[in-house]
Order: structure tokens, then sequence, then C-alpha cells
């Protein structure tokens, strides 16, 4: 089992550059929303998550992928789990992994194994292995056109339409007002890190004290005051969701 669902969630990543890595957090366009925050779970031919652990700092994306019968239960189950619960999942996408492919998926990796453990050339076999396993990759993408888009409260669609506005959709509910982005992303500068660590508590100020004075920083607390440039552009733009790049440097 656990290498049917390996392999499953494996083509899925190939297959669609949406799909990321679980256990990590990503920030990703997706529909109108610049760099939304996600973090990814699978459950792939095994049941949803009942007691999901809380995260907070992203939007929980669930991918379920199962036969179809199956789905529709846990579909059932991932609803009433996540409704109401404080930092659980928020978005799911279903995908339908119909019996007979999950049978040619058995016959393949069934027939790579013996093939492996074969101490003698068997180049026919072979070779109807490897076409056997290109024609199963390939059917990926059929099975991701059909893929579907749950909130706790409803199906919102299939994915190809539906899930731009889901997200978009949950990351006002979520992060509200709060949420603001860069219309152009931020470059690290060599200071940033060892800034990071001044305002952490673990490091010493990487700027002259002239610096230290026009941004507004006390070195010695380390914190902003109640003067200076860090200031002064946060209480101009703190009401605002989005900042663009131009406008700070005019």
């Amino acid at each position: 089992p656990h290498q049917l669902s390996a392999w499953v969630e494996t083509r899925l990543r190939e297959n669609d550059d949406f799909f990321r890595s679980e256990g990590s957090r990503h920030e990703v366009d997706v529909g109108d929303e610049r760099l939304v925050p996600l973090r990814y779970d699978y459950s792939v031919l095994e049941p949803v998550d009942r007691a999901p652990s809380p995260k907070y700092d992203a939007l929980r994306v669930r991918v379920l992928a199962d036969d179809r019968d199956t789905l529709s239960e846990q579909v059932e189950t991932w609803q009433d789990v996540n409704d109401g619960r404080d930092g659980g999942d928020h978005v799911l996408i279903t995908i339908d992994v119909p019996a007979t492919m999950l049978e040619r998926l058995r016959n393949v990796i069934g027939m790579g194994t013996v093939l492996e453990e074969e101490t003698e050339s068997h180049e026919e076999l072979e070779r109807e292995h490897r076409t056997d396993k290109r024609r199963l990759e390939a059917s990926v993408t059929g099975i991701l056109e059909d893929a579907s888009v749950y909130t706790v409260h409803e199906r919102r669609g299939a994915r190809s339409g539906a899930l731009g506005d889901a997200v978009g959709d949950q990351v006002g509910t979520v992060f509200g007002s709060s949420r603001k982005t860069l219309s152009r992303p931020l470059v690290e500068v060599d200071d940033a890190k060892a800034m990071a660590a001044f305002f952490r508590g673990s490091g010493e100020w990487p700027l002259s004290d002239a610096d230290a004075a026009m941004l507004g920083v006390d070195t010695s607390a380390g914190e902003l005051t109640d003067t200076g440039w860090c200031r002064e552009f946060i209480d101009g733009y703190e009401a605002q969701k989005s900042v663009g790049v131009e406008t700070i440097l005019t």
C-alpha cells in the first residue's frame, strides 16, 4: 500500500506544479491572489487525518486521492473534522483514482520488483514494463483534469475553474485585512539575516549608529522607537492590504 500511495503522490507533483511537497510552507500565486502561504497535506489511498496538528501560518490544502466510493465518505469526514477547527484544513482537493488504474499500478510495481530480483536479462519483459509504466504515468493527467475542490461547507466545483475562487475566499476568511503583499518580491540583502538576529535578541546591530537614528531603532533595547523612517512607514501603510514598490520609492 505504501508503494502505491507514494507512486501516486509523486506522479501528482510531477504532473502539476501546484502540488508542492508536504510539511513545508510555500508561497504560491493562485487565481488573483499573490504569494498565498500554503501548507500541503496528502491523504493518498489512506483516510484523512481526523486530528490534524494545528498550523496558523498558512492556508492548509489537503489532497485526497482514492477510489470514488471512498472519496464520498472521506469528504464528509474531512468536512466534519475541520468545520470550525482552529488551525485545521481549509481547502480539499479530491482526485478519483479508478480501481482499474490501481490494478495496473500493482502490476507495474510487482513486475518491477520481479525484474530487479532477476539475475538474467529479460529484454522483452523489460521493454513491456517500461511501456506499461509510461502509459500509467500518462494516465495521471486524466485524473487530475477531473479533480474537485471542497471547503468545509460545500463542493466548490471542478478544480480547473473553482480553485482560484475557493482559495481567494479562504484567504479573506483566514487572514482578513491583515494580509499584505508587495507588488514585487523583496530581495534579501547581506545584512538581512543579521538584522533579523538583532531583533530576535541574538545578534548585534549590523548598521551604523546614524542608520539606527534615521530608521528609528533603539539599539540598546532592540526595538523600534516612536520616530524615524520605520515608524513613518508603518503609520503610512499599515491600513493598506498591498503596497506597491513604486509607491515606496516615490
